[in-house]
């Protein structure tokens, strides 16, 4: 169990920073540009949380079964984006 926390921590954070930080500003970019589907994903730290949580499920193989640890994982790393994105939206805006 300790190791799908982990991936969807992983996840989240790697998700949130490909999705909305300044530095991965080029990549979205240039995604977009290469089609608008891809462009969307890059823009999206939720639907970005799918596919990382899905990847880091096929490489490290907690002991659940994948769908149920893919789904799990995908409801972790979208609360903890969740809770993050409140958090520095507070940091603005107080």
């Amino acid at each position: 169990m300790i190791e799908l926390i982990l991936i969807s921590l992983a996840a989240s954070a790697a998700s949130m920073t490909l999705g909305v930080s300044r530095i991965a500003q080029p990549l979205r970019d240039w995604a977009a540009r290469q089609h608008e589907w891809l462009g969307h994903l890059a823009h999206c730290p939720y639907c970005l949380s799918h596919w990382l949580v899905f990847g880091f499920v096929l490489v490290y193989r907690p002991s659940l079964w994948w769908p149920v640890e893919v789904l799990a994982g995908v409801t972790i790393a979208s609360a903890s984006s969740w809770v993050i994105l409140k958090f520095l939206d507070g940091l603005e805006g107080g």
